[in-house]
């Protein structure tokens, strides 16, 4: 096809992306490091303008499983949807005593989510290095962690004339 050939016609695509962030504090974090909690979950939330969506956030602070037992695992959930697969990225960071981003990691590609699914890494941190650095990373004993979620809604196109 030549590059110089005139368009006969147009169109235009548009999908749509909501995006939310979530903000979660475990408080006496320290608490959940021996043993003592499998998995703290958190409550379930959506994205402001709709409810059709829920998720929620878990965490396992001893790791998901015996290949990430020294890291602390986290993971978001789709635990309520209309219709399914939901398609989103998802990105989790820690904030710091300094009210800082730190150790960010996001999804590289968008995944779908089923009903009851969970998506997320099982070697978020170390937690050597989490409880080496209490005064900047758990200052008064609390965990903050964010996740940003973007999700892909509707898709439409428009033909032109």
């Amino acid at each position: 096809m030549s590059r110089d050939m005139e368009a006969t016609g147009w169109g235009y695509t548009h999908i749509r992306v909501d995006s939310f962030c979530h903000k979660w504090t475990i408080s006496h974090f320290s608490f959940c490091m021996d043993g003592i909690r499998e998995k703290i979950i958190s409550a379930k939330f959506s994205l402001e303008a709709s409810d059709k969506v829920e998720w929620c956030l878990r965490v396992h602070p001893n790791g998901s499983d015996e290949e990430s037992r020294n890291y602390l695992s986290v993971y978001l959930g789709l635990l309520h949807c209309q219709k399914s697969p939901v398609w989103a990225k998802y990105e989790f960071w820690i904030i710091n005593s300094q009210g800082e981003n730190f150790q960010s990691m996001k999804s590289t590609n968008i995944v779908s989510f089923q009903k009851n699914q969970y998506r997320g890494f099982k070697r978020f941190i170390l937690r050597d290095f989490l409880f080496s650095n209490p005064q900047r990373l758990l200052a008064e004993d609390q965990l903050t962690l964010c996740c940003k979620v973007s999700i892909v809604g509707s898709v439409f196109g428009m033909p032109g004339q």
